[in-house]
């Protein structure tokens, strides 16, 4: 676990959770914030949220993006889609995500996850296990060649850290 048990990020990546969290959409914190909850040593460069892919939460979640990015150009049915993929760069540092069909369930990874701390508001995180799945999966199946090194380091700080 994280040695202050608290998440950090940048400002603008905070306020934004903080409109997320405000709107009650359902997301979790995942991929190199999410390692570095399990594996301190993990250096993090930006916020990936994974949401709960329903119509009802892309607008929830769009809602939120609005007051950040107010021509952001989304619609719901982006966001309500499996396998989604959306860089919020260069207005915050991060990336929107929904779960793959080869995932875990965001119902599923929703009921196994973890309370952690981002700044000061109260987030989850996936499982350890499921946030594995979620990495090794993606050491399998991303395009670039740097990211699918990165995501097996955090494969392999995962799977020791559970020794």
């Amino acid at each position: 676990m994280s040695i202050d048990n608290v998440l950090r990020t940048s400002r603008g990546n905070v306020d934004f959770v903080a409109a997320m969290l405000e709107a009650e959409a359902r997301f979790l914190v995942v991929g190199g914030l999410a390692v570095s909850f399990y594996c301190p040593e993990r250096e993090v460069d930006d916020l990936d949220l994974l949401i709960e892919p329903t119509m009802s939460n892309a607008k929830l979640v769009l809602g939120a993006l609005s007051r950040f990015v107010p021509s952001h150009g989304l619609f719901p049915k982006q966001l309500g889609d499996l396998g989604k993929h959306i860089s919020l760069k260069p207005h915050l540092n991060g990336d929107l995500l929904t779960p793959t069909k080869t995932y875990p369930s965001f119902e599923s990874m929703w009921a196994s996850s973890v309370p952690a701390r981002l700044a000061h508001l109260e987030v989850r995180l996936p499982s350890r296990q499921s946030l594995l799945a979620m990495k090794r999966e993606a050491s399998d199946s991303d395009d670039d060649e740097v990211s699918r090194a990165k995501d097996a380091r955090d494969v392999m700080s995962l799977e020791k850290q559970e020794r």
